[in-house]
């Protein structure tokens, strides 16, 4: 019987697990201290939400949420802030009055070109000594253990939270 002694150790710096979640860590960061440096009030969370209505606006609360993988309390409590900046806007939804619309406004969308140069900084110093083609492989890659991430949770009950 092998008890738990027995059992070879990885060494956690050797895992995808912990170099992602490492790699997370460091990058937003980063972010913090980029926007913080260049005198933003902002969040790398408050600036993926920035930019996902940037790109589309109004979205749901729900889909905002889920683009960036976040839980519905911490969702409600960057968009109040979001809000109280006056950078969104949140309205009931007039077809479905559980949903809630958020909304990009024109201060938000002023904050977004302000921040622009700072992070496209970040993201050239990021990749800089990464050739397109590293690039490319590596995107490929990180969708692939999204896929079977994604794969694991839909298919395994015991990860499920209690109830």
């Amino acid at each position: 019987m092998m008890t738990q002694s027995d059992q070879p150790i990885v060494p956690i710096q050797e895992t995808v697990a912990y170099r992602i979640y490492r790699s997370s860590r460091l990058v937003r960061h980063l972010h913090f201290l980029t926007f913080q440096r260049s005198g933003f009030d902002l969040t790398p969370e408050q600036w993926f939400i920035l930019n996902k209505l940037a790109l589309r606006s109004p979205q749901s609360q729900t889909e905002l949420g889920e683009s960036i993988m976040d839980d519905r309390p911490n969702m409600t409590r960057i968009l109040l802030t979001l809000e109280k900046k006056g950078w969104v806007a949140r309205r009931t939804d007039e077809k479905d009055r559980r949903k809630t619309e958020v909304q990009l406004t024109d201060a938000g969308r002023e904050v977004l070109a302000e921040c622009l140069p700072s992070a496209i900084q970040v993201r050239d110093q990021l990749r800089s000594g990464v050739s397109d083609e590293e690039l490319q492989q590596f995107w490929q890659v990180l969708d692939k253990l999204d896929l079977n991430m994604e794969g694991i949770i839909m298919n395994r009950t015991d990860l499920e939270e209690p109830q």
